[in-house]
C-alpha cells in the first residue's frame, strides 16, 4: 500500500510539472539525480539519471536521459537490492537507459532542439 500510494504521489508531482512548470525545466532537477553517484557531467553532456519516490526511503525509482534540462524517461522499477545489477528487472532497466543514450547520440541529438526535430 506504501507503494502505491508514493507512486500516486509521484505520478501527481510530475505532471504538475508538465502542466504548471514547464517554463521552469530546473523543478525537473530537483527530481532527477546522476545514475551513478560519483560522477560528475556537466550539463552539456547526455546523461542517465534516476528520481525516487517521494516517501523517505522509497524503493520507487524512475530511469531517464538527461538531455540538458530536459528529461527522457525509459522506464522504471520497485528497487529492492543495493545494485541495478543484483536483479534481473533493475539490470533490464540499465540495458533500456544504455540503449536510449546509444540511440540518442546515434542521431546526434544533445540538447533541447534535437529532441524537438
Amino acid at each position: 500500500m506504501q507503494t502505491r500510494e508514493d507512486a500516486k504521489e509521484l505520478q501527481k508531482q510530475l505532471l504538475s510539472v508538465r502542466v504548471s512548470n514547464e517554463k521552469n525545466p530546473k523543478f525537473l532537477n530537483s527530481y532527477f539525480k546522476p545514475l551513478d553517484n560519483i560522477t560528475y557531467k556537466s550539463k552539456d553532456e547526455l546523461e542517465k539519471c534516476k528520481a525516487y519516490g517521494i516517501i523517505d526511503k522509497s524503493w520507487i525509482r524512475l530511469y531517464a536521459v538527461r538531455v540538458n534540462n530536459s528529461y527522457v524517461i525509459t522506464g522504471g522499477a520497485i528497487k529492492l537490492t543495493k545494485t541495478m545489477m543484483d536483479r534481473q528487472h533493475t539490470r533490464d532497466e540499465l540495458k533500456k537507459l544504455d540503449e536510449c543514450l546509444s540511440y540518442l547520440r546515434s542521431k546526434g541529438i544533445f540538447d533541447e532542439d534535437g529532441l524537438k526535430n
